[in-house]
């Protein structure tokens, strides 16, 4: 295996700086990225070796969103496995999974006492790859920034299958 790898990435480093092999493991994060959409919670998480996963941020909207999770909050386990001894890769595909499954996280969070069990329903996450100048209270991006002059602002993070459509909306 590890010749098969080193001679791919041999090769592959003789064509030019886009090329690449995906190899079988990385398929649904590479997917993830450019179909723009997945399977899981909807939160973007850190982690420090020997440390447990910590929430940068919910996705607005997502399971994770809506079952009160915050950022700061640290995870201290994904269906009873601890975090502190699992890789951030390990962790990230057990808290993405089919539609409709849950998975429970463990929540250790600031200002309170005792940890506490969050279950949440895995649903189809969405990346919004368009996105404006600041966050309306609903959750929608605005990209109006001067209505009366015709001046608006868009950013795109990355390239997905949705961004365009999501450019032309």
């Amino acid at each position: 295996e590890v010749i098969a790898v080193e001679f791919a990435d041999g090769m592959l480093n003789e064509l030019d700086k886009f090329s690449a092999m995906i190899w079988p493991h990385d398929v649904t994060d590479f997917e993830k990225h450019t179909k723009g959409h997945f399977y899981g919670v909807g939160i973007q998480i850190t982690k420090e070796m020997g440390e447990p996963l910590e929430v940068v941020t919910p996705l607005a909207g997502t399971p994770a969103y809506h079952a009160g999770i915050k950022p700061g909050d640290v995870i201290l386990a994904v269906d009873g496995r601890r975090t502190d001894e699992l890789s951030i890769d390990k962790l990230v595909r057990m808290i993405m999974g089919e539609q409709g499954t849950k998975v429970t996280l463990r929540i250790k969070r600031p200002g309170r006492v005792k940890p506490f069990e969050v279950p949440i329903i895995r649903d189809k996450i969405t990346i919004r790859t368009v996105k404006g100048w600041r966050r309306l209270p609903d959750g929608d991006w605005d990209y109006s920034l001067d209505a009366d002059r015709g001046v608006g602002y868009v950013r795109c993070t990355q390239f997905s299958e949705q961004t365009t459509d999501e450019l032309v909306e």
